[in-house]
């Protein structure tokens, strides 16, 4: 495995405890819009708005992948690939206003990750620093 690979998977396996992490601490007694006692709100939640770019981030990680017709490798690219779009979710919900609609103006991977979410380095130092002020 090349350092730049092992530094990948690194990435997204922390990024994926994130996204498991921030699903496993929500508040599940909140309400909603729409839901009996909720307040009326005419402007859809952050996880509403969200999770609407989920077909779109999806189809843009797929049209990223090149071609393999190892059913083995394509099933860890479709594991991959759910992971990044539960990535870039778990990102959006954090901010929905700056990140929704650039990931709805989004038209590569590339774009994706390089415009709409915190660049990560190799050595850890950006995780390092958002943690620190995101305790």
């Amino acid at each position: 495995m090349s350092p730049q690979t092992d530094a990948r998977a690194r990435i997204w396996l922390l990024l994926s405890a994130l996204a498991l992490l921030a699903v496993g601490c929500s508040n599940g007694t909140k309400k909603g819009v729409g839901e009996p006692g909720a307040a009326i709100d005419a402007a859809p939640s952050a996880a509403a708005r969200c999770d609407k770019q989920r077909p779109h981030v999806a189809e843009l990680y797929r049209k990223a992948e090149p071609a393999d017709v190892d059913a083995k490798k394509q099933k860890r690219r479709d594991m991959e690939r759910a992971d990044n779009v539960t990535m870039m979710l778990t990102e959006c919900k954090k901010n929905p206003d700056r990140f929704a609609p650039c990931i709805e103006k989004a038209t590569s991977v590339e774009q994706l990750e390089s415009q709409c979410v915190i660049r990560l380095d190799d050595e850890g130092r950006v995780e390092g620093t958002y943690f620190k002020n995101n305790p």
